[in-house]
């Protein structure tokens, strides 16, 4: 049962409510008053889901990012115990109407296997694999900080969520954003009573900050499209004198590397978002928009992708049927694909997936 005071959530019924404590005296901050980050504070309506497409919501009030085909990254405090979400939700930017949204089940939750939210929460972060692959043509997946991205002081990022406006406000029902700025390391320390670790990446920005029903929600960079902070949390929310605190992917990007392959996830390097909105003007790929269009190059190829993405005969088959949608002959497509798939993922496999491909037809 998630009793973490260090995290931000939100809700009477969600992970958010169940580890936000009140304070027993405003001047005294014990490590266990602290409160999950749920809300942007501070920040503007996102007009339109498209903008940010790798967006996911979970049941328990929290945020995730999705980072590839049918993996989502979001914070461990959001997934653990009984919180632990059985769908995940795309295409929601009102909450409450819904009237674009797509459920996801979920197969399996991993938890960072340092995870510990005493005394401070570290290593705030967990994998979640679906029970199938999205459609990245519409939902591209985000690309995810392995080091490469610029995380200086003063760099400006980029949070999003449906948690609080204000630090006693309630929850937000349209999707928010706000742009903050990454604090020192050391600075950061201070502020936060020597609780910050190597683990943790600070970013706050005068009246502006996530708050709760924020947690496991993205902080990205928009210079670079690329995920370099998961929501963790905070003390109260915009306060001038604290900071909002994330989870630094960077410094963990092995595990969730790891973790992603040895359970069934799926890579999309291809097809990450690319800053623009999904399925509108041109994309990494052509008329896409913000990933390289699934239809992109012919049948054979096609073929040969799903085979090499796929990690069992009923997901592959699921991309061949996924892919024949777009295609000129989709029939003829996706019977010549879900047999191909059949050959591939017997337990002694024919061959290649070149091969396979070219003994039904494809190729």
């Amino acid at each position: 049962m998630l009793i973490v005071a260090h995290h931000r959530a939100q809700a009477s019924n969600n992970v958010d409510d169940a580890i936000s404590h009140p304070r027993n005296n405003e001047n005294q901050e014990h490590p266990d008053q602290r409160v999950l980050q749920q809300r942007i504070v501070g920040g503007t309506v996102v007009a339109k889901w498209e903008t940010y497409p790798f967006m996911v919501r979970l049941p328990a009030g929290c945020g995730g990012s999705l980072i590839g085909k049918n993996v989502v990254l979001t914070a461990a405090h959001c997934v653990e115990g009984k919180w632990a979400p059985d769908h995940v939700t795309l295409g929601d930017l009102n909450k409450k109407e819904g009237k674009d949204e797509t459920t996801v089940k979920v197969a399996k939750v991993i938890i960072h296997d340092k995870y510990t939210n005493r005394p401070a929460t570290n290593n705030d972060a967990a994998v979640l694999i679906l029970d199938e692959p999205v459609d990245i043509t519409k939902f591209p997946p985000i690309k995810y900080d392995k080091g490469q991205n610029d995380l200086s002081p003063g760099r400006t990022v980029t949070t999003i969520g449906w948690g609080s406006t204000s630090h006693n406000g309630g929850s937000s029902p349209d999707l928010r954003e706000v742009e903050v700025k990454i604090t020192d390391q050391s600075v950061c320390n201070k502020k936060m009573n020597g609780d910050i670790t190597d683990q943790m990446l600070c970013a706050s920005d005068t009246g502006k900050d996530a708050c709760y029903g924020d947690s496991g929600g993205p902080l990205f960079d928009r210079k670079t499209n690329c995920l370099v902070g998961i929501v963790s949390w905070g003390i109260k929310c915009a306060m001038p004198d604290r900071e909002g605190i994330y989870s630094r992917i960077e410094s963990f990007h092995d595990w969730v590397t790891e973790t992603v392959e040895k359970n069934g996830g799926m890579w999309c390097d291809d097809c990450v978002w690319d800053g623009k909105e999904s399925g509108n003007g041109s994309g990494s790929g052509g008329s896409g928009g913000g990933v390289v269009p699934a239809d992109e190059g012919n049948d054979c190829e096609k073929c040969i992708n799903i085979l090499e993405d796929s990690i069992d005969k009923k997901k592959c088959k699921y991309s061949c049927k996924l892919q024949s949608k777009l295609g000129t002959d989709k029939r003829k497509f996706r019977s010549s694909c879900i047999r191909a798939c059949k050959n591939y993922h017997k337990k002694k496999s024919r061959g290649t997936q070149k091969e396979c491909c070219k003994k039904t037809g494809v190729c």
